[in-house]
This record gives structure tokens, sequence and C-alpha cells, in this order.
């Protein structure tokens, strides 16, 4: 019975979790955090891609105004 008894509290307690894990969007939908990490990497990558591009842009402009 004891055994019983923490089966079933465990079970719960994995229910939460994966409740918990899966939070509401402001619409209304469910994004398992698995599933916003990934947005996030990816939303980092392209910040860090878009600021290289533009700390590239700035020194090819520099070196070309160097050369005049």
């Amino acid at each position: 019975m004891r055994d019983l008894k923490q089966i079933k509290l465990a079970e719960k307690i994995c229910q939460q979790q994966k409740t918990y894990s899966n939070r509401s969007l402001q619409t209304g939908d469910v994004l398992p955090v698995s599933e916003g990490c990934a947005m996030m990497e990816n939303f980092k990558e392209d910040e860090r891609a878009k600021t290289e591009a533009l700390i590239k842009r700035l020194d090819e402009k520099l070196c070309k105004q160097h050369e005049k």
C-alpha cells in the first residue's frame, strides 16, 4: 500500500512538471519549453549574423574613407 502511494505521488509530480513545461503563449496555444529554447537560439544566431554584417559594412566604409 505504501509503494502504491509513492507511485501515485510520483505520477502526480511527473504530470505537474509536464504541465509546467508546456507554458501558454499569448494566443492561448501551447509551446513546449524545448521549442521555445530552440527559437531563442535561432534568434540569437540571427542577431549575431546581423551584427557581424553591420560591423563588416562599417569596416569597409571606413577603409574606403581612408583610401581617399
